[in-house]
């Protein structure tokens, strides 16, 4: 998780990963919307990772 304006930073140093914006969310996603950021961080995860339990 970065601020919004660090984000071109992460995205031009990771060339694999992808931004996502939540609409209407402040400085705690996993707070204000859970289930949105859980299902981001299982889909971001590897298979591998969540197969062993991770």
């Amino acid at each position: 998780m970065v601020a919004h304006r660090g984000s071109r930073h992460v995205l031009a140093a990771l060339p694999d990963t992808r931004l996502e914006l939540l609409e209407g969310i402040g400085h705690c996603p996993q707070v204000e919307a859970p289930v949105r950021f859980v299902d981001l961080l299982l889909e971001a995860a590897p298979a591998s990772a969540l197969a062993a339990g991770r």
